[in-house]
């Protein structure tokens, strides 16, 4: 018994644990460095006399007024997003544009979100961000906020954790003399 606890804390001292690492190791894809655009929908008022149109029935709840008004609210949304990205495909820069057009509060910092791993972003952007590559900007995607175009601008996996240093040769050799000075004195 007392000869496998000295081989076992001898293993330890020398840093060869026998047991498995419970942490996952992380992989080339398992985070992502985004910037964004996002168009937010602007509030449409409608005229009047467009809710009073003969041709619009009051009944209808797809047809009312404040239907009308998101409906339109989305396109122009949807439309600018598709001239800011067909700029940004024409050469313009993406940081630039970011700055100028982004409803996003990330849009001083040319669109910069951050780096994400996976299961912390929305299920769209997350399928979109992980299957690009760095440099690559995605179409426009459309989410809750708005309209939202992505640009990975990073790819490398945060560096895993260092494990402890391990101890010198000759202080392992110090900690197993300790301990078989231990073990012999209990028993005496």
């Amino acid at each position: 018994m007392r000869l496998a606890v000295l081989l076992i804390c001898g293993a330890i001292a020398f840093g060869q644990s026998t047991l498995p690492s419970s942490e996952p190791k992380a992989g080339p894809s398992d985070y992502v460095r985004l910037s964004e655009i996002l168009v937010v929908p602007k509030n449409v008022t409608t005229a009047p006399q467009a809710a009073a149109s003969p041709a619009a029935p009051a009944s209808s709840a797809h047809n009312s007024p404040s239907a009308v008004g998101k409906d339109a609210a989305l396109a122009a949304a949807e439309a600018k997003a598709n001239d800011l990205l067909k700029k940004i495909r024409d050469g313009a820069s993406f940081e630039d544009i970011a700055k100028k057009f982004s409803d996003g509060p990330t849009a001083a910092y040319g669109g910069a979100i951050g780096q994400f791993k996976r299961g912390q972003l929305a299920r769209v952007l997350e399928d979109k961000g992980f299957a690009m590559k760095v440099g690559d900007v995605s179409d426009v995607i459309r989410t809750k906020q708005g309209f939202t175009i992505l640009k990975v601008t990073g790819g490398a996996p945060r560096p895993p954790r260092s494990p402890p240093e391990a101890p010198s040769r000759s202080s392992a050799i110090l900690w197993v003399w300790i301990l078989v000075l231990i073990s012999n004195a209990s028993t005496m």
